[in-house]
């Protein structure tokens, strides 16, 4: 019997996909779920580094899809960037692993703060989503 239930808590790989980046300049590490473009523009009026009128218009169903953001906050030069690796429902939650990418020690990069993000859609899911980040180590 335990072994039937260990088996209902397997994780289930959901499919995502990339959208280009948005111009946020978000300051903390975190992960945000838009569930409505209202959603979304309310928090780019908040969080643009970009002078302009207008908002930009994810391709998202928002009837059918979610949008996420994936945010690793302010970073000292050019060069980080975010790669999510996958997304599974586990244990009635959905888990979007990424991984922090750094800029090589000898890279050149550019000495300006940067705010790396990364934006995926998903089906449309009621439960709660959570990040897990695998930093990297310079």
């Amino acid at each position: 019997m335990l072994l039937l239930l260990s088996l209902g808590n397997n994780p289930k790989e959901i499919s995502f996909e990339y959208l280009k980046n948005l111009g946020l300049a978000y300051p903390r590490q975190d992960i945000k779920v838009f569930r409505s473009y209202l959603e979304f523009e309310q928090f780019y009026k908040l969080n643009t580094n970009i002078v302009s009128d207008s908002i930009p218009k994810p391709n998202v169903d928002f009837q059918k899809e979610l949008l996420i953001g994936v945010f690793l906050g302010k970073r000292p030069t050019s060069g980080y960037s975010i790669s999510v690796e996958k997304v599974l429902l586990e244990k009635n939650q959905i888990v979007v692993y990424a991984n922090e990418i750094c800029p090589k020690k000898d890279q050149m990069v550019l000495m300006v703060i940067t705010y790396p993000s990364v934006f995926i859609k998903i089906p449309k899911f009621d439960h709660p989503i959570v990040l897990k980040l695998n930093k990297c180590r310079n």
